[in-house]
């Protein structure tokens, strides 16, 4: 074994540890629950734009992409464009070291990679600012709830010729609503990939944590995604993700297509 296969052989063995640590997850979660008492997850940008997240959901996401390397990424869910900006930069970056790989020219407007960012409403202000950053070549908005039959045919038309899609789930965070964009978005998911459901969380903080929101706890994204993987047997969830992270909205969120 070289020093790189133990590297990781010991990371697996601790990360898997982790799952019999309940004090280490209890810590995780008071952690959670304090610092969205104190607006935590507004305190950062990616690449000049502000991203509503955890740092270390940041980067799982990007370990994500860059494991994955899809040719598309569907995002519910855009508010200041960080997100977008984030999944774009490491498709750029993709592209960029498969260029270098391939001792081929590197031209960022002649992607054949995208983001497709799909909200009820793309705030003008957020609209133009997302479409002035120097990545928006690899970003495709799409404004309307995404689960009407227009915005999904719209996606549809956008993955037409994508070998490989990453959905990230992260608008309206109601049980219903999230069921809908999972039975909607999962069949985008390519075998291998995942579909990510942000805020699965809201179910381990206290009932009314949240009370100028319409989630609680009993109906929120968690709840939508035990409903759906009840129903659905090409999924599963990538429990290692998410112990790995200990803080991230995203518990049991990381859905792998395993068929």
């Amino acid at each position: 074994m070289n020093e790189l296969d133990k590297f990781y052989a010991e990371r697996r063995i601790r990360v898997c540890n982790y799952e019999n640590d309940p004090e280490l997850r209890k810590l995780a979660n008071r952690w959670i629950e304090k610092s969205m008492t104190k607006d935590y997850v507004y305190n950062f940008d990616w690449l000049g734009r502000p991203i509503i997240q955890f740092p270390e959901d940041i980067v799982g996401i990007q370990e994500l992409i860059w494991k994955i390397k899809p040719d598309t990424i569907i995002e519910t869910g855009v508010a200041h464009g960080g997100s977008l900006v984030l999944s774009a930069s490491i498709l750029a970056m993709l592209d960029l070291c498969e260029a270098i790989s391939s001792g081929q020219t590197y031209d960022p407007k002649l992607t054949n990679r995208r983001v497709v960012g799909i909200d009820i409403e793309i705030r003008q202000h957020n609209k133009e600012l997302i479409e002035a950053h120097p990545l928006f070549n690899y970003i495709t908005l799409i404004e309307g709830s995404s689960t009407t039959p227009e915005v999904i045919s719209r996606v549809e038309t956008a993955t037409k010729t994508s070998n490989k899609n990453l959905v990230l789930l992260d608008s309206n965070h109601t049980h219903d609503h999230v069921l809908k964009e999972l039975e909607a978005y999962s069949s985008f998911v390519t075998l291998g990939s995942y579909c990510v459901v942000f805020d699965t969380f809201v179910e381990i903080m206290p009932r009314g944590f949240f009370p100028n929101r319409p989630w609680d706890v009993g109906d929120n994204p968690m709840t939508a995604v035990k409903d759906f993987l009840n129903k659905n047997e090409d999924f599963a969830v990538d429990n290692e993700i998410d112990t790995k992270l200990q803080i991230t909205v995203a518990k049991s969120g990381f859905l792998k297509r395993i068929k």
